[in-house]
C-alpha cells in the first residue's frame, strides 16, 4: 500500500513537510502525488525531490531517508517604530576627505547640527507580510511594536513626524528612540584616536587631555580639564584649560572670548578677549585684547590692544621677550571676511588676464581688469587707514604693568615706537606720551 511505503509529515507550524520512503510493494509514479495530497501538502513542493522519488518508487527495494519535500513561505514580521536620522551619527571608524583619502582623525564622535536643521523622522511600525504554509494556509505576521519617541528640549517633533533642531549644538541619539540637541556636551576622557576630532555648535567640556594633531571646534565655550599637547582649539566663546598648553608645531589656540590657562609654553594663542595665565607664559606667540600673567612672562611675542600685566617680564639670562601694545586685534571672522573680499577681486583680475588683451588696452578702455585692480588697492588702503586710526586711539590708553622685575632683553613697543630694556627695573609702568611721541617709564 502507498501509505505504508510513503510517509509524509507536516512540521514547523506548517512551514515544512518531510517525506520518507521504505522498501515494499512496487508503486506507480502518481503514488507520490497522492501521498502529498493525502497529507494536505499543496504549496512549496520541491519538484526535484518529488521527481527523484517518482522515478524509483516502482523498485520494491528502494528506500529514501527522511528529507524535506516542501517548504512554506514564512511570514515577515513588521518593523518596530523608531527614529530614522538623515544625518550620520558617529563614532565612525574613519571619514573620507573630498579627494577620497582616509582621515583617521575625523570620526564624528560629536555630530554638529545648526538650529532649524532637518534631523530625520519618527518611523511608524509596519504590519509585516503574511506567509503561506505547505498546506496552503495563510500565516499571519507579527506586527511591529509602537515606539514612544523621547524627544528632548532641543528638538521639535512636527505633526508630520519630522524632527527639527530647535537650537544649535551636538546631536544626541540613544537607544534608537531618544533624540536631542545639546547646547553643552561633556566628553569623558581624552581627545585622541578613540574619539577623533570633536566639533559642536554648542559648548563642550573635555574631562581629559587634547592630544597632538587632534582638534576641538565649538561655537560656544570650551573647558578642558586636562592639558593641551599639540592639539588645536577653535572656539567662538571662552576657553579654560585646567592644566597647561604645549602646542608646538602642530597646534594652536583661537578663541573669540577669554583664554584662561594654568601655564603655556611655545604655543600660538589668539583670544578675542583676555589671555590669562595663572602662572607662566613661556615662549608663546600671544595675540589678544588684554594679557595677564600671574608670575612670569618670558620669551616669545605678546601683542595686545590695551594692557599687558605680569609679575615678571623676561628672564635673568636676557632671553628676548617682546611686549607690544596698541595693536588692533582682528577676529578670525573679520579677517576671513576681508580676505574673501580681496580674493573675489583678485579672481576678477585673473579672469581678465586669461581673457587676453594688452595691459595698455585694458587701462585705456577702463575694463573690468583695471577696475578690479583699483578695487583691490582701494580696499587695502582702507584697511591700512582704519588700522592706523585705531592704533592712534589705542596709543592713548594702552599700558604695560610689570609688578615685579623687568629683565634685560625685554623689548617694549607702542605701535611703531620701541624701547629696549638695558637695565633691570622693578614695579614698572609703561605708557605712551602723545605730545613727546615717546614711551614713558614710571613706577607702580
Amino acid at each position: 500500500m502507498a501509505e505504508e511505503r510513503i510517509q509524509v509529515e507536516i512540521q514547523n507550524d506548517t512551514l515544512e513537510a518531510l517525506i520518507r520512503v521504505v522498501a515494499g510493494e512496487a508503486l506507480e509514479r502518481d503514488a507520490v502525488a497522492c501521498a502529498l495530497v493525502e497529507a494536505e501538502v499543496v504549496f512549496g513542493i520541491d519538484e526535484r525531490v518529488k521527481q527523484t522519488i517518482e522515478s524509483r518508487i516502482h523498485d520494491e527495494s528502494f528506500e529514501a531517508p527522511e528529507q524535506v519535500i516542501a517548504k512554506g513561505k514564512p511570514p515577515r514580521a513588521g518593523k518596530d517604530g523608531g527614529i530614522e536620522l538623515d544625518v550620520e551619527v558617529g563614532p565612525l571608524a574613519f571619514s573620507r576627505r573630498a579627494d577620497g583619502s582616509v582621515d583617521w582623525f575625523e570620526r564624528s564622535t560629536l555630530t554638529r547640527v545648526s538650529e532649524g536643521a532637518d534631523l530625520g523622522f519618527v518611523r511608524p511600525p509596519t504590519e509585516g507580510r503574511s506567509g503561506k504554509g505547505v498546506d496552503g494556509s495563510e500565516l499571519q505576521p507579527t506586527p511591529g511594536k509602537e515606539m514612544s519617541a523621547v524627544v528632548g528640549d532641543g528638538v521639535e517633533l512636527t505633526n508630520e513626524g519630522r524632527l527639527v533642531a530647535k537650537r544649535s549644538g551636538a546631536l544626541l541619539f540613544k537607544n534608537g528612540n531618544q533624540v536631542d540637541v545639546l547646547e553643552h556636551v561633556e566628553h569623558g576622557g581624552d581627545v585622541d584616536m578613540r574619539s577623533g576630532n570633536l566639533e559642536t555648535d554648542g559648548s563642550l567640556t573635555v574631562t581629559g587631555n587634547l592630544n597632538a594633531n587632534f582638534e576641538i571646534q565649538a561655537r560656544g565655550d570650551v573647558e578642558i580639564k586636562g592639558a593641551v599637547f599639540g592639539g588645536r582649539v577653535c572656539a567662538g566663546g571662552n576657553l579654560q584649560v585646567a592644566r597647561g598648553i604645549t602646542a608646538g608645531d602642530s597646534g594652536s589656540i583661537d578663541v573669540g572670548g577669554d583664554l584662561i590657562v594654568h601655564h603655556a609654553q611655545m604655543a600660538k594663542l589668539r583670544a578675542g578677549g583676555r589671555a590669562m595665565f595663572v602662572t607662566d607664559s613661556v615662549g608663546n606667540e600671544v595675540n589678544s585684547r588684554v594679557c595677564e600673567v600671574g608670575k612670569r612672562l618670558r620669551g616669545g611675542t605678546t601683542v595686545v590692544e590695551t594692557l599687558i600685566r605680569t609679575q615678571d617680564a623676561g628672564a635673568p639670562d636676557g632671553a628676548g621677550t617682546r611686549l607690544r601694545v596698541a595693536e588692533p586685534f582682528t577676529s578670525p571672522r573679520e579677517e576671513a571676511h576681508r580676505n574673501a573680499a580681496l580674493d573675489k577681486e583678485r579672481r576678477k583680475v585673473s579672469r581678465g588676464k586669461q581673457d587676453g588683451g594688452s595691459e595698455r588696452h585694458s587701462r585705456k578702455k577702463g575694463g573690468k581688469r583695471a577696475r578690479a585692480q583699483v578695487a583691490i588697492d582701494t580696499k587695502a588702503s582702507e584697511t591700512t587707514r582704519e588700522r592706523a586710526a585705531k592704533r592712534r586711539e589705542l596709543m592713548k590708553v594702552a599700558e604695560i604693568h610689570v609688578l615685579g622685575t623687568v629683565n634685560v632683553g625685554v623689548q617694549v613697543r607702542f605701535g611703531s615706537r620701541r624701547l629696549d630694556i638695558d637695565a633691570p627695573t622693578r614695579a614698572t609702568r609703561f605708557t605712551f606720551d602723545p605730545e613727546t611721541k615717546r614711551i614713558t617709564v614710571g613706577s607702580l
